[in-house]
């Protein structure tokens, strides 16, 4: 069973320095596998709740449980699963204390793992939305704060498909790390072309940076640094590689 970050470029939101981020992770996997999505939080700073819904495709996914409960006293009964089998999860919290929390940049809030019971090839949307239960984020004022989202994306990969190469070991084909970006950072891809298209996508859809790269072995590694020369603002954006008319990339967050 494995796992592998992956993004088709689909945003929705424009972002605002500091302002409150929730990202649902976006992988993909063998129809039979069980993946992990986690929803993330950018800026997340003096929160005291949390509320709305989380929704997918029943057609390609099926609620398997819940877990990496990452607010205090975050536990089972702050999700109400009665529309699971229609694809919608809610969740409501409330700091116990009314106490403000901070949390570092890409915690996750909750982590949701899935079955994949579609077609291979098929993918489903993971996206926060406000039916049945509203988006809502309350500060420490007891007021509510602003806030955007970035949906994620589930594939079931087909094996049967040409392009972007995935070995034997079912090696990640876009690999970046460590992320959170630092300048120690390295990108590194496998493809079975000689040049690679590459973009730096910010969230509300500008390219923030790119270029085509030209490789004579299999997997190539760069240095961020070296990759990217001009260090972009702090935010999340996405990076996404292009090869042979087929698109892979990862969500990263620039500090």
């Amino acid at each position: 069973m494995w796992t592998r970050i992956i993004l088709i470029c689909c945003l929705s939101w424009t972002a605002a320095k500091g302002q409150l981020t929730l990202a649902a992770d976006s992988t993909a996997g063998f129809a039979g596998d069980k993946v992990e999505v986690s929803i993330r939080a950018v800026q997340w700073q003096s929160i005291v709740s949390a509320q709305g819904t989380v929704e997918w495709d029943t057609a390609v996914m099926a609620l398997d449980s819940i877990s990496q409960l990452g607010l205090p006293g975050m536990n089972v009964s702050n999700f109400g699963q009665s529309l699971v089998a229609g694809g919608k999860l809610t969740f409501s919290w409330n700091e116990p204390n009314l106490q403000a929390t901070n949390l570092p940049d890409s915690t996750a809030i909750f982590t949701l793992r899935f079955l994949l019971n579609g077609l291979p090839g098929a993918a489903s949307p993971v996206e926060l939305v406000s039916d049945p239960t509203t988006l809502e984020f309350v500060d420490d004022n007891f007021s509510p704060v602003n806030f955007g989202v970035v949906p994620g994306q589930v594939m079931i990969t087909d094996t049967t498909a040409t392009g972007i190469w995935v070995d034997a070991f079912n090696v990640d084909p876009l690999r970046i790390g460590p992320n959170p970006i630092t300048d120690q950072s390295v990108v590194s891809w496998a493809a079975p072309a000689t040049e690679m298209s590459w973009r730096l996508w910010s969230v509300d859809r500008q390219m923030v940076a790119g270029g085509t790269e030209v490789w004579r072995q299999a997997r190539v590694q760069v240095g961020w640094r070296e990759l990217v020369e001009n260090k972009p603002v702090a935010g999340v954006y996405w990076l996404n590689v292009m090869v042979n008319g087929r698109e892979v990339g990862k969500k990263i967050l620039i500090e």
